[in-house]
């Protein structure tokens, strides 16, 4: 029984380090995009989702990390669908956005996102 929860809380602590380094990582990656990118995508096939955010071509890697500390991450569509993948790189579901975007649209460019995109009032 002890040691049983001695290796959750080993598994358990390793993932935190695993998930705040990535973090880390993402503070410093360029934000490509503030808005999802949405692509086709096959069932079966492991796409390259590029985690630096130099791309050209996004979201995927085309190499533009070389001689980084970041490397592209592997995904792997469990369906032939149209996924919405993180552009801003500072996604805690990667490789789907899930809104973090907004929060960077008041901090970067802010000029460029207020004409870009007028909202109705509601």
């Amino acid at each position: 029984s002890n040691s049983f929860c001695t290796l959750l809380r080993i598994k358990h602590s390793n993932t935190m380090a695993d998930e705040s380094a990535y973090d880390l990582r993402t503070q410093k990656a360029t934000i490509a995009k503030t808005a999802p990118v949405g692509v086709e995508v096959v069932a079966g096939k492991t796409y390259f989702w590029c985690v630096c955010g130099k791309s050209k071509n996004q979201p995927w890697c085309d190499g533009s990390h070389a001689g980084t500390e970041f490397q592209p991450m592997p995904w792997t569509a469990p369906e032939t669908k149209t996924a919405y993948l993180c552009a801003c790189k500072r996604t805690k579901n990667a490789p789907f956005c899930d809104g973090s975007h907004q929060a960077l649209k008041e901090t970067v460019a802010p000029a460029a996102a207020a004409e870009g995109e007028k909202k109705p009032d509601l």
